[in-house]
């Protein structure tokens, strides 16, 4: 069935440092959409769902292989330079510190959760996606 999520417990984080997202993701189905996403909180425990926040994803496609393959996206600190066009977004991000698609924090965020799921994208309910070991990664954060 379509959009069965797992989404992890709420995660305190320093919203000033870096924090990497992944999960390993394999399907057995190339029609698959496999998703890899996250919900950032601000202090009262209350969803951040402002503009692109309100349903934001690293990862949201399909053709995947039917091997393990390591998925991963990032938050840059909040205090990072905000992209013209969305807030949420970084400004100018140096190739070497991304994967593709990069979010910042929002400067009230403190606590995360990790999601993912998949949906079927062509709606004839063949093959199986896998998730296996959901991690949040707080890294050391240098230009």
């Amino acid at each position: 069935s379509c959009y069965q999520w797992a989404v992890s417990q709420k995660l305190r984080i320093d919203r000033t440092r870096k924090h990497e997202f992944s999960v390993w993701i394999m399907s057995t189905g190339t029609d698959i959409r496999n998703y890899l996403g996250f919900f950032v909180y601000d202090k009262m425990g209350n969803h951040i769902n402002t503009g692109t926040l309100r349903n934001p994803y690293f990862k949201w496609s399909n053709n995947d292989p039917p091997e393990w393959v390591r998925w991963n996206g990032f938050i840059l600190p909040s205090t990072f330079p905000s992209s013209p066009s969305d807030p949420n977004k970084p400004q100018d991000v140096p190739s070497y510190l991304s994967k593709g698609v990069d979010w910042k924090f929002p400067s009230n965020a403190e606590s995360v959760a990790i999601r993912f799921g998949s949906c079927y994208g062509d709606g004839d309910n063949q093959g199986t996606s896998f998730f296996a070991l959901p991690k949040i990664n707080q890294l050391d954060f240098q230009l």
